[in-house]
């Protein structure tokens, strides 16, 4: 085969794979039911956080720039727990004494009929939520390292509420972008949220769309 032949079936390989990858985006745009063209705005954080049932003082937003400071933070110690909290869903479970006691994301979830199915081990069918395997790998970390980093509303953030009042603080970290994804997310801690009004539970939804 010549030269003039070789480049020509080089770009034609070319010119597949940059289509398909695109296809595949669009794929899964689709498949998941991904939102990639809202902008994320604080009027569309609002609007979909309320259209998704969180309440306005449960609405918080990621504080991204000084929350990837602290998470490099980790990395020397513990490059397992840079990478996890680098992760858009994830669930935390903290006790009144700020300690984790139970720990999911996205990358280590069950997917069920192209959806993350967030109680697939039963994590939210007990009172507290239960440990996973997750928590064995991130166990030092404490809720006072994160919430600087989640803003309410007014500007302020959750390290600066009065917390200690609280059995359990449940994290959630949600985005537009993945759209029905954290639509089904959210609704697995409302559930959760509607089981237990006896309880004394503070709910942390952190929007962190980029």
């Amino acid at each position: 085969m010549n030269k003039k032949i070789q480049l020509f079936f080089l770009v034609i390989l070319i010119l597949t794979s940059c289509k398909s990858a695109e296809q595949r985006k669009i794929h899964a745009i689709q498949k998941f039911g991904y939102l990639d063209s809202i902008e994320p705005s604080k009027e569309n954080i609002s609007l979909y956080a309320s259209k998704w049932g969180i309440e306005p003082n449960e609405l918080y937003i990621l504080d991204q720039e000084s929350y990837k400071k602290t998470i490099w933070s980790f990395y020397e110690n513990n490059k397992r727990l840079t990478h996890d909290l680098y992760q858009w869903h994830q669930l935390f479970v903290f006790n009144a004494d700020e300690n984790l006691i139970s720990y999911q994301l996205n990358c280590r979830t069950k997917i069920v009929a192209n959806d993350w199915d967030y109680n697939s081990r039963g994590t939210f069918s007990t009172y507290p939520p239960s440990d996973n395997s997750l928590k064995e790998f991130n166990k030092e970390l404490k809720l006072s390292q994160l919430s600087p980093h989640f803003i309410n509303e007014a500007g302020n953030a959750l390290n600066e509420e009065n917390i200690k009042d609280f059995e359990l603080i449940i994290v959630t970290y949600w985005s537009i972008y993945h759209g029905r994804q954290s639509q089904k997310l959210i609704q697995t801690v409302l559930d959760y949220k509607k089981k237990h009004t006896d309880k004394r539970i503070k709910y942390v939804f952190v929007n962190n769309d980029e």
